[in-house]
């Protein structure tokens, strides 16, 4: 939201940053000097056979770029991500401290390991963003920053100020008093991952979901994953699943009202379609309240409507 650009800025040095997209191993068209993966795990199982195969891909990855750097270790000890003959050199971990009670700056303690030189503790680093995968997000803009030289104090003023990007935990507004917030999770880690931050940032107000799941074939491949992802939700309402256009189909086989029966929880509603839902959640929301509107298609909408926005 506060680039004049869009999802753009034009800078001023020799340096090139882009997100690459693993949707297709779109990825390997890449080269890059020096590569950050955040996390791996199944998903776009409509290209990829498995997770193996998706492993295999950042192999890859690892293997045409100068210099990786990996994260999410500590969950999951996947270093075996980089494999022999890949250029990865760093990982980078966590360690929550705490929180100040205002204005909510989370603090955590850095650590990284060099295969040489094993684990040093390199200080602490405060976020205002809620959620594990921020933590994880920032170390691995910070530990690319260290690479480049980037003075570390210059790097932490930066993450200090971070208010987040659009549709990652945007808030967007208010409805009656309760906090909306827009968000673009699809697949389940994300969902519990968002839900675990709101709980974590916002204790004590109920959190409220709408989430649209996004394309059928992921639905259908990760049906359980997302049979367990909104136990951190108070209220949540499933909508209809979003048709992804040229994406394989599996229309007929799975439905958003298998998720709900699959549930079977009283918090837990399913609707037709977007228009439903946001008629219900303006039933249901109540001051005080988290709001969050999930998904990748075009739910975002809802979170616009709710707040009076075009």
């Amino acid at each position: 939201p506060g680039w004049k650009d869009g999802n753009v800025r034009i800078g001023r040095s020799d340096i090139l940053i882009i997100e690459g997209d693993e949707y297709k191993k779109k990825m390997l068209k890449l080269h890059p000097e020096t590569t950050l993966i955040t996390n791996i795990e199944e998903d776009h199982l409509d290209v990829y056979k498995d997770l193996a195969d998706i492993e295999a891909s950042f192999h890859q990855l690892g293997m045409q770029t100068k210099k990786a750097v990996f994260g999410n270790i500590f969950e999951h000890d996947r270093h075996i991500y980089c494999g022999e003959g890949t250029a990865a050199e760093k990982y980078f971990g966590v360690e929550f401290i705490g929180k100040s009670r205002w204005p909510f700056f989370w603090r955590h303690r850095i650590t990284e390991r060099t295969i040489a030189n094993g684990w040093q503790q390199l200080g602490e680093i405060e976020l205002q963003v809620p959620g594990e995968f921020n933590m994880m997000n920032a170390l691995g803009a910070r530990t690319i920053a260290r690479e480049y030289g980037i003075d570390d104090a210059i790097t932490h003023r930066a993450l200090k100020a971070f208010r987040g990007i659009w549709r990652r935990f945007e808030k967007v507004g208010e409805l009656d008093g309760a906090l909306v917030i827009s968000d673009y999770g699809h697949h389940p880690t994300a969902i519990k991952g968002t839900l675990a931050a709101a709980k974590e940032f916002y204790p004590g107000r109920r959190v409220v979901l709408l989430f649209e799941p996004h394309q059928h074939s992921r639905t259908k491949e990760l049906f359980d994953d997302f049979v367990g992802s909104f136990d951190d939700a108070d209220v949540a309402i499933i909508s209809e699943i979003y048709h992804v256009e040229g994406r394989l189909a599996s229309e007929g086989d799975v439905s958003s009202k298998d998720i709900v029966e699959a549930i079977a929880s009283p918090k837990v509603s399913y609707t037709t379609d977007l228009a439903e839902a946001e008629e219900l959640l303006r039933e249901l929301v109540k001051k005080d309240d988290v709001v969050i509107v999930m998904g990748a298609g075009d739910v975002d909408k809802v979170a616009r409507n709710l707040v009076g926005q075009k």
